[in-house]
């Protein structure tokens, strides 16, 4: 039943976010402890200036915050008419981070249900289909990011090296979770 399945994305989507996320600390800390500092930007970031003199300690988002920062002020602005402070930023970030990567996995848990082609690469093509719709495209729609091209490759490479790792998690998890589920 397609319920059972998106149930089942919503669980995968959960835990490949946080999993997502710790593969992007690992690949940073291996980064910078091969000289090479942290990646330019990725997983639909803005690259950050090395140093910012004049952060504001409340206001909002910043130009150099990340869209997943810039998302959630906005809806804080819009639903509760009040800016996001410095303080809430982090948690506010992670927090628009787990709803999207569990939104598109109950989409995926869904359809695995009933498309189970979707499922072809153990998730890593979903994965790769995020990366290309949300960091490729989305953010920069929305003028969330710059565009693709104004990215090095070593940006490019951390994001879908991070999406295939949400994919694939996605659909371990999911593999796991569906069979306790109704049918």
């Amino acid at each position: 039943m397609i319920v059972f399945g998106a149930l089942a994305g919503l669980a995968a989507g959960l835990v490949a976010a946080a999993v997502m996320e710790g593969f992007q600390a690992a690949w940073s800390k291996a980064r910078e402890a091969l000289g090479g500092g942290r990646p330019d930007g990725g997983a639909g970031e803005q690259a950050k200036p090395q140093k910012v003199a004049a952060r504001a300690e409340d206001g909002g988002a910043q130009p150099f915050d990340p869209a997943t920062v810039k998302i959630a002020a906005a809806a804080k602005a819009s639903v509760a008419g009040t800016l996001l402070k410095k303080a809430e930023k982090e948690a506010a970030g992670r927090s628009v981070h787990y709803v999207f990567g569990a939104g598109n996995a109950i989409v995926y848990g869904a359809l695995a249900d009933v498309a189970p082609v979707v499922t072809f690469g153990l998730g890593s093509l979903f994965g790769i289909a995020v990366w290309i719709y949300a960091d490729n495209l989305l953010l920069w729609a929305l003028g969330l990011a710059k565009r693709p091209t104004a990215y090095p490759l070593s940006t490019h490479a951390y994001a879908f090296a991070s999406h295939v790792v949400y994919g694939v998690a996605v659909e371990t998890v999911r593999q796991l979770v569906r069979p306790v589920l109704p049918a």
